[in-house]
């Protein structure tokens, strides 16, 4: 676990208790090796406390700021700031994946239709669902929110679903 502990004032980070650790003695300056095998209680004398990332912290939406002493709890904690969105990049993003996901079908529906043919009523359906998915699909990219941008994903399962629909005709 990450530790900190207040050095002139402010709180420095440790990605743990150092192995070498300088500090005063009867006012002198002293190195300690093997301070991180020392007991916890040396540790926290010298002031070393967790560092902890907040509970509400998720990744895809914050981002990790200064490091506080939080006394209460006696420890110090990261303050989270919301994480730059940008829903431009993040529409074009989908926008790349959907189409990608649209060469596959093309490809899928074509197979499907020099073996079954053009004229089929049940691969004509799966067709029809597929073309009116994706028409829905580039709509909602389009009118993404930057509240919705951040949330907003092509998932895997839908995907998986469309393809289904194409299992009796692949053969």
């Amino acid at each position: 676990m990450r530790k900190a502990r207040l050095e002139n004032g402010y709180p420095k980070v440790y990605p743990s208790i150092p192995k070498v650790f300088e500090k005063e003695l009867d006012g002198k300056k002293t190195t300690v090796f093997g301070y991180g095998q020392k007991p916890e209680s040396v540790h926290y004398a010298d002031g070393f406390r967790d560092l902890v990332i907040p509970d509400e912290y998720d990744e895809a939406l914050h981002l990790l700021d200064e490091v506080v002493e939080d006394k209460v709890n006696d420890r110090f904690i990261y303050t989270i700031i919301d994480r730059p969105f940008d829903l431009a990049a993040k529409q074009e993003l989908l926008l790349a994946e959907l189409d990608q996901q649209q060469d596959f079908f093309e490809r899928l529906i074509s197979r499907c239709e020099r073996i079954h043919g053009k004229d089929n009523e049940g691969l004509n359906t799966a067709i029809n669902t597929v073309v009116q998915t994706q028409r829905k699909t580039v709509v909602a990219i389009n009118n993404l929110t930057e509240e919705t941008g951040r949330i907003f994903s092509i998932r895997q399962e839908d995907i998986e679903a469309l393809k289904a629909m194409f299992d009796p005709y692949k053969f």
